[in-house]
């Protein structure tokens, strides 16, 4: 089975942080326990990322943007991705480009979204 080389963007990062940084304060074992369980999913992007649907802000980018659901009800997060197949020197690979709330508007256009 051909796999993903999975990799995270600063936004994406900031995101990540910024979450469980908000959660620590509230409870320190529920914002590592969000940590593991975001990054296990995260790492299933590794395999099949197709699975998963095409994200809302699919229309405002030229990349075709796919979404990772994570979590459950108020809690829910999406994981915002591009998929890039590989060529004949690169390894096919997901790009996160955020980590959003289910709540938070959709993503917009931005030019160092898709900047490695």
């Amino acid at each position: 089975m051909l796999e993903y080389d999975v990799r995270i963007s600063e936004p994406a990062e900031a995101d990540i942080d910024t979450t469980f940084q908000y959660l620590f304060v509230r409870d320190v074992g529920l914002a590592e326990k969000w940590r593991d369980h975001l990054f296990q999913a995260i790492d299933s992007l590794k395999n099949l990322p197709r699975r998963c649907s095409i994200a809302p802000e699919n229309t405002r980018f030229v990349e075709e943007i796919r979404q990772l659901w994570f979590g459950s009800r108020r809690s829910a997060y999406r994981i915002l991705f591009c998929v890039f197949d590989s060529t004949a020197q690169d390894l096919p690979v997901v790009w996160i480009l955020r980590v959003r709330h289910h709540s938070q508007r959709l993503m917009l256009p931005d030019v160092e979204t898709l900047e490695e």
